[in-house]
C-alpha cells in the first residue's frame, strides 16, 4: 500500500506484488494511516480532517484487486491505533485534552482482563484469568 499526493490530496492504494496489476484506489476522500487486518481482507485507515472519520475498506483479490466496500466506522479522534488480532476490535491511543498537537501522549493507562473488571463491577462473577 502507498500514499499518493495527486491534486493535493493523500489517498491510499494497493498494488499485487510481485505484480503484475495495476494500482487500485482504497479512500475516497483522502486517507492516511493504513493498516491491515490480520486475516488480510480489510485495510483501516482514518480519513484527513478534524477529527476526520476511521474507516475500514474490504479489498478483495479476484476478479482483480480493488476496494469492494468502504464503510465508515466513527470519528477518529485519537493519536494512533492498532488492529486486534480478532480483527473487529482495536486500541486506541488518546492524547492529553489540553495538548493539541498531533502525535501527543501525556500518559497511557493499559487495562488487561478488562471483562473480567466489568463483571465484577456490574456485580457478576469475574470469569477466568487468562
Amino acid at each position: 500500500m502507498r500514499y499518493f499526493d495527486e491534486g493535493g490530496e493523500y489517498n491510499l492504494y494497493v498494488q499485487p506484488l510481485p505484480g503484475p496489476g495495476a494500482r487500485a484506489r482504497v479512500s475516497v476522500a483522502g486517507g492516511i494511516d493504513p493498516m491491515w487486518s490480520p486475516d488480510g481482507t480489510a485495510l483501516f485507515y482514518r480519513t484527513i480532517g478534524r477529527p476526520g472519520t476511521f474507516m475500514r475498506a474490504v479489498i478483495a483479490e479476484r476478479p482483480r484487486l480493488e476496494a469492494i466496500r468502504r464503510d465508515s466506522l466513527f470519528p477518529f479522534r485519537y493519536t494512533g491505533y492498532d488492529v486486534m488480532p480478532n480483527g473487529r476490535e482495536f486500541l486506541m491511543l488518546k492524547g492529553a485534552a489540553s495538548d493539541t498537537r498531533a502525535g501527543a501522549v501525556s500518559g497511557l493507562t493499559i487495562t488487561t482482563n478488562w471483562p473480567q473488571l466489568l463483571a465484577r463491577a456490574r456485580g457478576g462473577q469475574p470469569g477466568s484469568v487468562p
